[in-house]
């Protein structure tokens, strides 16, 4: 409710052309029905039903990254925001919306500036055909907030090979990820793999292989317009 009470507010008066898209990924009889009535959305059912069963590991973020390039096929411009986003000057959202369309992306970096492959299984490597020693120049992003425009190169060569990774278990969720979801603190070491951030990993892979040291011009540093409060709770729909 609090995510829906700052885009209501903030983020949609000054949008322009736009739809709200809300994934349920579980939410009981009441909660859905409140969405449904308050959201001013799109409200989807995400289909875990159609995907194989490590889809409804959610930690595993597959959903995320299939959601994503599903809405990809619909809009010009695709913004992915968590709920625990929460947006503090909408009017610089709207200057990286225009540096997305001129850029082609625009994603969330890790505010901590760890080495992707710090955070990463080699096993993702395998799979990309990639060693991990060749990205330890390139910090890891988030996935909380992305600006994906419309066109062939974020398409064929991020968005697809994003979700290729989505929708293999080998891939985005190798192992038990319960077993490697906690990061320690690796400050001073130089360990790779010590956990697991899945659709983080996988895209912070591919946008290193595909823009090299251009990186930095699509990787965002967030704190001028947003941060993320994950344990921020608000009762908004009883004000509607």
């Amino acid at each position: 409710q609090a995510m829906f009470k700052d885009l209501h507010e903030k983020v949609l008066p000054v949008l322009t052309n736009f739809t709200l898209v809300v994934f349920d990924l579980g939410l009981n009889a009441v909660e859905r029905e409140q969405v449904r009535t308050y959201c001013r959305c799109t409200f989807l059912h995400f289909p875990f039903e159609k995907f194989p069963e490590y889809f409804r590991t959610l930690k595993c973020f597959a959903w995320k990254v299939t959601a994503i390039r599903a809405m990809y096929e619909k809009a010009n411009l695709v913004m992915w925001t968590d709920t625990s986003i929460r947006y503090t000057n909408p009017q610089v959202l709207l200057q990286f919306m225009d540096r997305a369309r001129k850029r082609g992306l625009q994603q969330r970096l890790q505010p901590f500036h760890v080495p992707n492959p710090y955070h990463t299984l080699t096993q993702m490597f395998e799979h990309f055909g990639d060693s991990p020693c060749a990205h330890m120049a390139f910090h890891q992003v988030e996935t909380g907030f992305g600006l994906y425009h419309k066109e062939p190169l974020i398409q064929h060569a991020v968005l697809d090979p994003w979700y290729a990774c989505a929708v293999r278990g080998v891939c985005i969720c190798p192992v038990e990820q319960k077993t490697v979801q906690s990061c320690p603190d690796i400050r001073g070491s130089t360990k790779i793999g010590v956990c697991m951030r899945n659709e983080q990993s996988a895209i912070s892979l591919i946008l290193a292989k595909v823009f090299r040291e251009k990186y930095r011009a699509i990787v965002v540093r967030v704190g001028s317009f947003q941060r993320a409060m994950r344990e921020h709770r608000y009762p908004y729909f009883k004000e509607l």
